[in-house]
């Protein structure tokens, strides 16, 4: 620590107000640097003491931190314990996916009237949807057109 050079610093340092200080200091503050510099630590130093002090109170209490922590802790076990589920699940679609893959490949000449029979079918029945589809559509229309006239 540093020795002090003016000989009234400690007394300055213990009167951190200007009213507990009496007007010998408060003369000797304005030509000394040493001891104003001295004051200006001082006051910072009371400020951070007293900003640091809100923030420890702050926090949280000792019992919710307890709490969290077993609660992340629980949900990383539960994690561990369905990570063998969710690779399992994956295998499973993986498998499901080549297999249906496999038999479209092995009996596709099976499936070729079967390709024929439903173009066949949708070619039936493509108008009346496309009907029914712009007639939903102006139905639609109108009544959003009505719903805004209603509005304004």
């Amino acid at each position: 620590m540093k020795k002090s050079i003016c000989e009234f610093e400690q007394s300055v340092i213990r009167n951190l107000s200007a009213s507990n200080r009496s007007g010998e200091l408060s003369a000797h503050l304005k030509q000394c640097a040493d001891c104003r510099e001295a004051l200006k630590v001082a006051q910072w130093m009371q400020t951070f003491a007293a900003s640091a002090a809100k923030e420890a109170n702050a926090l949280p209490a000792p019992g919710f931190l307890w709490w969290k922590s077993k609660l992340i802790e629980r949900q990383e076990a539960a994690k561990r314990a369905a990570r063998p589920i969710v690779w399992t699940q994956i295998a499973a679609a993986l498998i499901f996916t080549a297999t249906i893959f496999w038999l479209l490949i092995e009996n596709q000449a099976h499936l070729a009237p079967v390709w024929n029979n439903l173009s066949t079918s949708l070619e039936l029945i493509t108008v009346p949807l496309l009907i029914a589809f712009i007639c939903g559509a102006l139905i639609c229309l109108t009544l959003a057109l009505k719903w805004r006239s209603n509005i304004d």
